[in-house]
């Protein structure tokens, strides 16, 4: 009943961020420049990664397997952008690409957890190949355009932030691609654990 439980809310939390990626792209395609991407985006973004703070809670329990320190860093992370810094860019351009590369690198992971199988394995571990340093990048934008927005202790942890998205996203990043090579060339398992 559990496994039944978590299939059925990964398939929710997918859906929902292929939903959120494709408001995004019609919203950004459709609107002008200035339109306020935030304000529409704000609720289902946060309900989603609500979600994927349960799947790294999960994997520190030992439910999910995973670098821990890297869920931990990129959702801590994810959780102060929302917080401290969309709501000061929400209609300047990396609004809608960090929710982009959000929404992306989930489309292409929730698959393994629903269905499993080499080809989902391929592209869970291949896709953060471009979204990673797309994502981090774009959140360290973010922070810089916000910075005149932030005072005391935001301020600081912005500026703090963004040091921090640059040097995680260059340490983490060959591990990134060794993991995508090794799903492609089948090392990586194609099975997820428990779901």
């Amino acid at each position: 009943a559990a496994s039944k439980f978590w299939t059925v809310l990964n398939s929710l939390a997918w859906v929902g961020w292929a939903g959120l990626a494709a408001h995004i792209l019609v919203t950004s395609w459709k609107s002008a420049p200035a339109t306020d991407l935030w304000a529409s985006a704000r609720v289902p973004t946060m309900v989603l990664e609500a979600i994927c703070i349960v799947e790294t809670a999960r994997m520190f329990l030992g439910y999910l397997r995973g670098n821990l320190l890297l869920g931990f860093g990129i959702h801590y992370i994810r959780v102060f952008v929302i917080m401290a810094i969309l709501p000061h860019v929400s209609s300047h351009p990396s609004c809608p690409l960090v929710l982009l590369a959000w929404a992306i690198t989930e489309v292409c992971r929730y698959p393994f957890y629903i269905f499993g199988g080499r080809r989902a394995s391929m592209v869970r571990y291949c896709a953060p190949i471009l979204t990673f340093a797309w994502g981090s990048g774009c959140e360290a934008w973010a922070m810089v355009v916000s910075l005149p927005n932030l005072t005391g202790v935001l301020s600081y942890l912005a500026t703090a932030q963004i040091a921090i998205n640059v040097c995680g996203c260059l340490a983490f990043y060959p591990e990134i691609i060794r993991k995508g090579l090794k799903a492609v060339s089948g090392g990586e398992s194609s099975k997820s654990k428990d779901n």
